[in-house]
Order: C-alpha cells, then sequence, then structure tokens
C-alpha cells in the first residue's frame, strides 16, 4: 500500500542517517518522545511532545537546517531552502519511509516562518498532500528546552485508520528522535 506524505515536516518537519548505537547511547538520558495521531474524516492530526538537554537555540539549528535534513533524518532524501525573505523560506522537500508493508512517499513545498529560537510555522504551498500546516513550539525548560509540535494535514489518498495512523505515529516518531539525536550530537561536538 502506498501513502502520501501525512508527517511530512514533520517535515518540521517533516526531518539521510539513521540513529546508531553509538549514537542512540547518546539519548539513553532524554525523556521519549510523546507523539499522538489522530484521524478525523480525512483531517490527519500530529501531536509531538518532548524535551531534549541542549538549549533552545541549539535544538532551533537543528530543527531548521533544511538545507541539511537529508543527512540525519532517514527518510528525508532532499531537503532545500528553495527562497528566503527575512523570517520567510520557501522549503522543498522529498521523501519516503517504510514500515513492513506500508511505505508512502512525499514531496512538497512549504512556506516556513520562523520567530527565532521560539516558534517555526509551516504552510504547504505544494505536493502530494492536500492540506498541511505546522506548529513547533520551543521553550526553555530546566533540562534545555521542551518542544511542542503540532500539525494537521489532509493527504491526497485515503490512510486507514488504525493501521495508517499508527504508521504516522511512529514515523513522526523517528524522525524526532533522529532531530534529538542530532542535536544531542551537535551539542556533544562542541565539547
Amino acid at each position: 500500500m502506498k501513502y502520501p506524505a501525512t508527517v511530512v515536516l514533520l517535515s518540521v518537519l517533516l526531518m539521510a542517517g539513521t540513529a546508531t548505537t553509538a549514537l542512540a547511547a547518546i539519548d539513553d538520558n532524554e525523556s521519549p518522545v510523546v507523539v499522538h495521531v489522530s484521524k478525523h474524516g480525512d483531517l490527519i492530526t500530529v501531536d509531538a511532545d518532548f524535551s531534549v538537554s541542549v538549549p533552545p537555540r541549539q535544538a532551533w539549528e537543528v530543527l531548521t537546517d533544511f538545507d541539511h535534513m537529508s543527512r540525519f533524518i532517514s527518510n528525508v532524501t532532499f531537503s532545500a531552502v528553495t527562497a528566503r525573505q527575512r523570517d520567510k523560506l520557501q522549503v522543498t522537500q522529498k521523501g519516503a519511509a517504510q514500515r513492513g508493508p506500508l511505505s508512502f512517499s512525499f514531496d512538497s513545498v512549504r512556506e516556513i516562518e520562523l520567530k527565532p529560537f521560539e516558534k517555526i510555522t509551516t504552510h504547504l504551498l505544494s505536493g502530494n498532500m492536500k492540506q498541511l500546516d505546522g506548529t513547533t513550539l520551543l521553550s526553555a525548560s530546566e533540562v534545555g528546552t521542551h518542544i511542542v509540535y503540532h500539525a494537521e494535514s489532509i493527504p491526497n489518498t485515503f490512510v486507514p485508520p488504525l493501521i495508517g495512523t499508527a504508521f504516522i505515529e511512529t514515523e513522526s516518531r523517528h524522525q524526532f528522535e533522529q532531530m534529538r539525536v542530532e542535536m544531542l550530537t551537535r551539542k556533544a561536538a562542541m565539547k
């Protein structure tokens, strides 16, 4: 079965490398990434919440490193900023994900609005989805940075309620875990 990218940027987020055993060890002291996916008619909502022990500026640098996302998010094959105006970017991303018999490919052009170190807003301009709007919020916390993500999307094709949403949840969690590993890896490299 093929499904479109209902979690692109997640793409935030939507984030080639995978977390190796050595890099995963960096992540051992971090709390789990909590992801909840729901489906109401055609609308799919993704909510994610996690903390990471890096300052907001360092988390921001990874979350907005669109030109290099394909290096640290395994299902992103291409990612680039194609236009830039002050705190607005146009970002093109392509990728594919597969878990067992399920797979999806995504292709998107999104407008990204940036409020440095606090908020990232994304809006789909074109691609293989009908709609994608998302917000990522960053705030300083006792451990470093608390990140809250919310996205609403409407795919071009049918997504089964249980197996489809479970697939999206797994892929979303995996993307955020990979971004967090990248944040921690960059922090470790600065020491």
